[in-house]
């Protein structure tokens, strides 16, 4: 019965200094390893943008029948002498082209999510409507992407776990394969609420000395109004096409690859792609 007694009181001992220690790293004291994932919302709210306005300018009166994407460019009434009288023309006319911009994307977005099934793994993420270029032309841009990488969660947090396991983690729960190098390998601390699991890879990477290239995560969807007969017909095709990169996403491979930023003394002139993205 001795025997028996001890035995027990152990096994109690034992179970109550894990529970201990346990609930120790849930309190998220310093040196108790933690990572917390939150599940992630059902869908991503997609983003409706307007960008720079088209514009057109009129030295006749209006024709009876407008052309149907005339409500999404700036109709001018004079020609400017400047860019400068240009852009402020076109400023003044853009406040008046957000709501029908809003209209018909908001209508597209409705005719896609009608039409996506439930095991989709992908979501509209963001929508825009603008000019690509100085000039009449109206484009309409779309992204498409993977829902659990895009889709925001409650709380993200990892309390002293190593990067190449918070970055595993995240990639686990959002479907990706990451590669990462294994040399270095610092702690991470990190914690945000109300984040995506790509805003957290990619802050937590930069903020240790990393870049990052995803592949197959996103498609973009453009296509031009004025290639269009009606607005119907717009509609079915910008729909059509995003479905079609939906269903791409459903079959594809993501991937995440991380390499470490190389840091040199003397800093290297711009190529001339990053001096057309500044």
């Amino acid at each position: 019965m001795a025997v028996s007694r001890a035995f027990f009181f152990t096994i109690f001992t034992r179970s109550f200094f894990c529970l201990l220690s346990s609930a120790f790293c849930l309190l998220a004291v310093p040196g108790c390893r933690k990572a917390a994932v939150e599940r992630h919302a059902p869908g991503v709210e997609p983003v409706l943008s307007t960008g720079e306005p088209a514009y057109i300018i009129r030295t006749q009166p209006p024709k009876a029948s407008e052309p149907w994407y005339r409500p999404y460019q700036a109709v001018l009434d004079k020609k400017p002498e400047t860019d400068q009288e240009l852009d402020q023309l076109v400023a003044e006319k853009k406040p008046g082209l957000k709501e029908p911009a809003q209209s018909l994307m908001t209508e597209v977005r409705r005719a896609v999510e009608a039409q996506r099934k439930e095991n989709d793994r992908w979501s509209i993420i963001a929508m825009t409507l603008g000019r690509p270029r100085k000039g009449p032309d109206v484009q309409f841009t779309a992204d498409v992407g993977l829902t659990k990488l895009f889709a925001r969660r409650p709380v993200i947090a990892f309390n002293n776990v190593p990067l190449d396991l918070g970055i595993a983690k995240l990639a686990r729960e959002t479907g990706i394969q990451d590669s990462i190098p294994r040399n270095y390998n610092p702690r991470v601390y990190w914690t945000k609420n109300n984040v995506s699991a790509y805003e957290a890879i990619d802050e937590i990477l930069k903020q240790h000395g990393y870049a990052r290239r995803f592949t197959d995560t996103i498609y973009r969807v453009s296509l031009r109004l004025q290639d269009y007969k009606s607005k119907e017909e717009f509609v079915e095709a910008a729909v059509e096409t995003m479905l079609a990169r939906g269903k791409d996403l459903n079959a594809a491979r993501p991937a995440l690859v991380v390499t470490p930023v190389e840091k040199s003394e003397e800093p290297a002139e711009s190529s001339a792609e990053e001096k057309a993205a500044e």
